[in-house]
């Protein structure tokens, strides 16, 4: 699948998926312990509302545009990460995941990107040039398995295929015995 997010950034799924990382960011950092956030299809990081992609679908008008019309106090968080990277009234400009999670980053939290999409990890790189994000350009399993466990004791996983992940959790039971239809253990 070749999926390009410029065709699509701002639109009401990224309203919902936002305002819920913000949140859910927030809330992991109510402790004081290092967080490492990862993306591992971080795409551009940062995307022209007015350029070609953006405006051959025009799903920002439903989606981004709509979120500042509204002026529903439960998108204030997400409207002031969106804010962070425009000049204007306006939003020209649409913060991808790791610009949002770079804006949240805290000083002992670190931020993770990974994008395969050559051409969308260069524009990763500059987008994020003056964060402390690493960027890697690899597939997003290897990443996975070359950067899991972290270095941290809570890590969150942010993913369009994954959902959260914390490491050094509690193990989970171990398995309960096989019972095999005789009654047997195996």
């Amino acid at each position: 699948m070749n999926y390009r997010h410029s065709f699509h950034a701002g639109n009401s799924a990224d309203v919902v998926k936002h305002s819920l990382l913000i949140a859910l960011v927030r809330a992991l950092q109510l402790k004081e312990g290092a967080l490492t956030l990862i993306d591992t299809h971080a795409g551009c990081g940062l995307y022209d509302l007015a350029g070609e992609d953006a405006q051959r679908t025009g799903e920002a008008t439903q989606g981004v545009l709509r979120a500042f019309a509204d002026q529903n106090p439960l998108l204030h968080d997400y409207r002031a990460a969106v804010r962070a990277v425009n000049a204007g009234a306006e939003p020209q400009l649409y913060p991808g995941s790791p610009k949002i999670l770079a804006q949240l980053l805290r000083p002992q939290d670190f931020l993770i990107l990974n994008e395969k999409h050559p051409e969308d990890a260069y524009a990763l790189r500059g987008a994020m040039r003056g964060t402390p994000a690493a960027v890697h350009e690899r597939d997003a399993y290897e990443l996975w398995l070359a950067m899991l466990p972290t270095r941290t004791r809570a890590a969150w996983w942010w993913s369009t295929r994954l959902t959260s992940r914390r490491t050094n959790a509690p193990a989970s039971p171990p398995p309960l015995p096989l019972r095999i239809a005789s009654g047997r253990t195996a």
